[in-house]
């Protein structure tokens, strides 16, 4: 039996579980802030549309959004919370590793 290959398949299959479960977290929470797809709303298809179904690409360049910075999900954050773990995890198993191989008997 090889626990080391062992343990890596059982850290992959924790870590694409968890990159899967906080994405779809993610993209949840950039939908909601979003508005959501503004194509399949139908208040967006009027002729005067709501400030949130806007081209944001068309604004003008202004401060004007700043309020809303607070409530945006920042992106290095989201990123920090779907890799941290899964690489602490790994690098945690390899110090532990690591450590009970120094007591093993040098062959």
């Amino acid at each position: 039996m090889n626990w080391r290959r062992g343990f890596l398949r059982v850290w992959i299959l924790l870590t694409a579980a968890w990159v899967l479960l906080t994405g779809a977290y993610e993209l949840n929470r950039w939908n909601d802030y979003c508005g959501g797809i503004r194509s399949v709303r139908a208040e967006c298809r009027d002729s005067s549309p709501p400030p949130w179904c806007l081209d944001w690409s068309q604004l003008p360049p202004t401060n004007y959004f700043d309020r809303f910075d607070a409530d945006r999900p920042k992106i290095p954050g989201e990123l920090a919370l779907v890799a941290a773990p899964p690489l602490a995890l790994l690098l945690c198993a390899l110090a532990i590793g690591w450590t009970i191989g120094g007591f093993r008997k040098p062959t």
